[in-house]
């Protein structure tokens, strides 16, 4: 796979999740960048996303962009948050570090897995909406999840289970009943 490829496949996995993106040479504060693609987010995605290829681009190159657009930024007083995601062979740690004073760095390396989509979305997760499981009818009965846990033949414990449903109240009545029954019963064996 080349890396313009997984520049497009990066690109349209942000775009499915709402992300739009902005015409290259990016423009930004009277400068013009030349990055591989530039999105910025909608809703509730705040980022400005740049993505940068480090086959075609120096790592030094980009680490200058990313800089110069972060004091961009800060000239126009933007609060969006800068994400590099960097694709094709990873910089050196000590290149991260540098970029990461500036921006979050998402470096995406190439795979072999037969599913491309999802270890870019995987990478890229952070960048992604949460999806949530749906909620309402699906969720488990809390008493019927406990009956299936304990001896239900036990009086007492029945007794206790079906007083809980009553509340807090209803089962210290409940337990009282039981407690004085037991002590009236061991007075009664003493005799």
């Amino acid at each position: 796979m080349t890396y313009s490829s997984q520049v497009d496949q990066v690109v349209g996995l942000l775009l499915d999740a709402g992300y739009r993106r902005l015409d290259t040479p990016f423009k930004l504060a009277g400068l013009q960048f030349e990055v591989a693609a530039v999105l910025i987010g909608t809703g509730t995605a705040s980022d400005l996303v740049l993505v940068e290829d480090t086959v075609i681009s120096t790592v030094r190159d980009i680490q200058v962009r990313i800089e110069t657009i972060g004091r961009a930024m800060d000239s126009l007083e933007s609060k969006r948050p800068i994400t590099a995601v960097l694709i094709g062979p990873r910089p050196s740690a000590i290149e991260l570090d540098a970029m990461t004073r500036v921006s979050r760095i998402l470096p995406v390396g190439s795979s072999e897995a037969t599913n491309q989509t999802a270890v870019l979305r995987n990478w890229l997760a952070v960048l992604m909406p949460l999806k949530l499981p749906p909620t309402g009818d699906g969720l488990a009965d809390p008493m019927a999840e406990i009956r299936s846990h304990i001896d239900s033949q036990n009086a007492v414990v029945s007794k206790l289970l079906e007083s809980a449903t009553f509340g807090t109240e209803a089962v210290k009545q409940i337990m009282s009943e039981i407690l004085e029954q037991s002590l009236e019963v061991r007075e009664g064996e003493g005799t």
